[in-house]
């Protein structure tokens, strides 16, 4: 793990939360107003069909729903930091973190995480999403928060956990 970014996230939490024990969410408010990634939607939108999911009263990001006719994807862009989490979906609603240089990374991937980087945003990967944070959350129970969800959206279970959960 590296613990450098790990750091980074939990000063960015900080600041933006203003506390990990007693968050502030103003800021969803102020930055669903301010649309700060307008320009990678209309970067997406030449190559994918986007369907904005943002959800404001769990998210902390900006969620897309991204198709074409190879696949369907879950962007998310966090309203914390520069941070995003791809997830690929795959037959019946499984979900795997996309990391730059993955096994079976495609072409559409590429250039999805291409354009994150070009706006200056860093995909996570799993490993990183998987870390525990010490944040008050309403929906995940105290000791069970992770990066995901302190970043994108507070949700008690970790999509590709729920996804796994469901396959067995």
């Amino acid at each position: 793990m590296n613990d450098r970014i790990v750091d980074e996230i939990v000063a960015r939490l900080r600041e933006r939360y203003g506390s990990l024990a007693a968050p502030r969410f103003g800021f969803v408010q102020e930055m669903m107003t301010a649309d700060p990634y307008a320009s990678l939607v209309q970067r997406l939108i030449d190559d994918f069909d986007c369907q904005d999911e943002t959800e404001p009263n769990d998210d902390v990001s900006f969620g897309y729903l991204l198709t074409n006719r190879r696949g369907a994807w879950v962007l998310r862009v966090s309203m914390v930091g520069p941070y995003a989490v791809l997830l690929r979906l795959r037959d019946g609603g499984v979900a795997d973190v996309v990391e730059s240089g993955g096994a079976g990374i495609t072409e559409d991937e590429r250039r999805l995480l291409r354009a994150l980087k070009t706006e200056g945003i860093r995909a996570l990967g799993r490993e990183t999403l998987d870390e525990p944070i010490s944040l008050a959350l309403s929906n995940t129970s105290p000791g069970k928060v992770r990066v995901f969800q302190a970043l994108f959206t507070d949700t008690d279970v970790l999509p590709w956990d729920r996804c796994a959960a469901a396959t067995r």
